[in-house]
C-alpha cells in the first residue's frame, strides 16, 4: 500500500536477453529496409533502361554504290554471295509446248570449252524462264516479293540489284521512288519457252543470252485485272552444278525488259 501512495512502482529489472533480442530485430528490420530499398532501386533502373531502348528508332541501311575493294554486303548487312538456278525441265509449266531440236553446230562448238552440251539447253531455259517468273511477279503489300528472284542472281548481278551500277543506280524494284509511284497491285507472270540468241566463251566463262517471252496478270486494289505480253533478255552464266544444293550449272548475270 506504501508504494501505491508514493506514486511509483518498483517494476522488476528488465531482462537483458529481451533487450539484445529487441537491438537484433531492430537490426534486422533496418537491413532488410534498406535491401527492399535497394531492390526497388534496381527494379526503377531496369524500367528506365528498357524504356529507352523502346524508344530508339530502327535505323535503315543506306545503300550505297559498292567500291572496288569495298565489302559486299545487301540489305541488313547480309552477305552477298553467289547464287544458282535450281529448277529442271521438269519444274516448268510453258504457256506453250517447247520446241526441241537440235542445236546448231555453231552454238554447240561456242559451248564445247565449257564443257556443255545440247542436254544443257532445257536446263539453261528452265533458269531464265524461271527468274523471270519470279522478277514480274509481286505483291506491293509484300516488299519482300520483290525479291523474289535474288537467288538465282550471280554474286556480281546480286551487287548491282541491291547496291546498284557504277553509276550507283539499283534495280528498280529496290528504288524506293519506284516502289512508291507504284500502285497497289498484285501481278503475277507467265512465261513462254526461252529462245537462245547469243554466247559467248571468254576467259573461262561461257556466257549465253536467251530472249523469254511473258505474260502478267495485273490485278488492281479495285478487282480489275490487266494483261500485258512482253519479253526480257536474260544473260546466263555457266558455273559450276552443285546437285547437293540442287543447282543445276546456271544462275543470272543480267537482264532487260523490253518493250
Amino acid at each position: 500500500m506504501q508504494q501505491e501512495l508514493s506514486g511509483h512502482l518498483d517494476l522488476p529489472a528488465p531482462d537483458q536477453s529481451a533487450r539484445s533480442w529487441i537491438t537484433l530485430q531492430s537490426f534486422y528490420t533496418a537491413e532488410t529496409r534498406q535491401s527492399q530499398f535497394l531492390q526497388l532501386l534496381l527494379v526503377l533502373l531496369m524500367i528506365v533502361c528498357i524504356a529507352s531502348l523502346g524508344s530508339l528508332s530502327l535505323v535503315q541501311p543506306t545503300v550505297q554504290a559498292a567500291t572496288p575493294g569495298a565489302s559486299t554486303q545487301g540489305p541488313g548487312g547480309m552477305a552477298i554471295t553467289e547464287g544458282a538456278c535450281t529448277a529442271t525441265p521438269q519444274d516448268m509449266r510453258y504457256l506453250q509446248t517447247p520446241d526441241i531440236q537440235p542445236a546448231n553446230a555453231t552454238l554447240l562448238s561456242v559451248w564445247a570449252p565449257a564443257g556443255r552440251t545440247q542436254k544443257d539447253i532445257p536446263f539453261a531455259q528452265a533458269c531464265a524462264a524461271t527468274f523471270v517468273a519470279y522478277y514480274e511477279s509481286f505483291d506491293t503489300r509484300y516488299p519482300k516479293t520483290f525479291e523474289s528472284g535474288v537467288s538465282m542472281l550471280s554474286k556480281a548481278a546480286k551487287q548491282t540489284f541491291y547496291l546498284g551500277n557504277t553509276d550507283g543506280k539499283m534495280d528498280k524494284h529496290m528504288d524506293p521512288q519506284w516502289r512508291k509511284n507504284l500502285p497497289q497491285v498484285q501481278q503475277n507472270a507467265s512465261v513462254g519457252v526461252p529462245s537462245i540468241s547469243d554466247s559467248q566463251y571468254d576467259n573461262g566463262k561461257l556466257f549465253v543470252g536467251l530472249e523469254v517471252p511473258y505474260l502478267v496478270v495485273i490485278t488492281k486494289k479495285d478487282g480489275t485485272t490487266q494483261i500485258q505480253n512482253a519479253q526480257m533478255h536474260v544473260l546466263l552464266n555457266a558455273i559450276p552444278p552443285d546437285p547437293a544444293m540442287g543447282g543445276t550449272g546456271w544462275n543470272v548475270e543480267s537482264w532487260q525488259e523490253q518493250a
